[in-house]
């Protein structure tokens, strides 16, 4: 007999369902797993844990590459335990006397706010795997694209002299770009091309032609963090032959990246 089919008493299986769904809401299980997942991107991944004790621990996720990007979890190790102490408090708000000593949880995120949310327990998880989920639906995130991923591993060791040339303007520093040229104050004027800015997580390109064909160079305008939004800017500036790069906040608080030609 299913895990599940045990847990069916009087009330029958719509009432069984609808004690589970209200545990896993109390839990905050959804949360960890979006917290895991990171904050753009296709996702499609069984996560396996265990009881120890009072806690519960994680064993491995299981998961693969999507054929237009995304699909295992981005920040996994940063939040692991999140989704284990979610867990936790699955277990203790499950109806007397259900309870689980092993189990699977399979999430799957489309590019729209649904999310498919998947749970095994004990014998029912053996068998289960990422053959049992949907393919999330939706565009993919263009960092995630697997042709810019492969590009930018190639071009790793072109894009390092860049990246150390990389300069950072003083909160408080008086610079200005005009006609192509950097002026800070204290430091002879420099040629750099404006390659794009960031407001927020808005991120902008502010070149006539793309700095190659991959999907993150091809959109104008995306969504990206601050970290992504840097790797991006040191990428094109390698594509296009600069030779360091400068980033600095301007007057309306958005950061303006650019890179250093020779």
């Amino acid at each position: 007999m299913a895990w599940f089919d045990r847990q069916v008493g009087d009330g029958g299986v719509d009432a069984a369902m609808s004690a589970l769904d209200a545990a896993v809401e109390r839990s905050g299980l959804l949360a960890a797993l979006e917290a895991v997942s990171g904050p753009h991107g296709l996702r499609r991944f069984v996560v396996r844990f265990e009881v120890r004790g009072a806690g519960v621990k994680l064993l491995g996720v299981d998961s693969a590459q999507l054929p237009r990007g995304g699909g295992p979890p981005a920040w996994f190790d940063a939040h692991a335990r999140d989704v284990e102490q979610s867990l936790v408090a699955l277990r203790r708000a499950l109806p007397a006397p259900w309870t689980f000593r092993e189990g699977a949880v399979g999430f799957v995120r489309g590019s729209d706010p649904r999310r498919s949310l998947v749970l095994r327990f004990d014998e029912d998880s053996a068998g289960f795997g990422l053959a049992e989920l949907p393919m999330p639906t939706g565009e993919p995130w263009p960092p995630e694209d697997p042709a810019y991923v492969r590009a930018a591993a190639a071009w790793d060791g072109r894009i390092a002299p860049v990246r150390a040339a990389w300069s950072v303007a003083e909160a408080d520093e008086d610079w200005s770009i005009a006609e192509g040229r950097l002026e800070r104050p204290g430091r002879p004027p420099v040629p750099v091309l404006v390659l794009a800015v960031l407001d927020g997580e808005g991120f902008a390109w502010h070149l006539d032609t793309p700095a190659g064909d991959e999907a993150p160079f091809c959109e104008p305008e995306l969504q990206v963090p601050y970290a992504t939004a840097i790797e991006l800017a040191m990428f094109a500036a390698a594509r296009l032959g600069c030779v360091g790069g400068f980033q600095g906040v301007d007057t309306t608080g958005a950061l303006v990246l650019a890179g250093v030609r020779a």
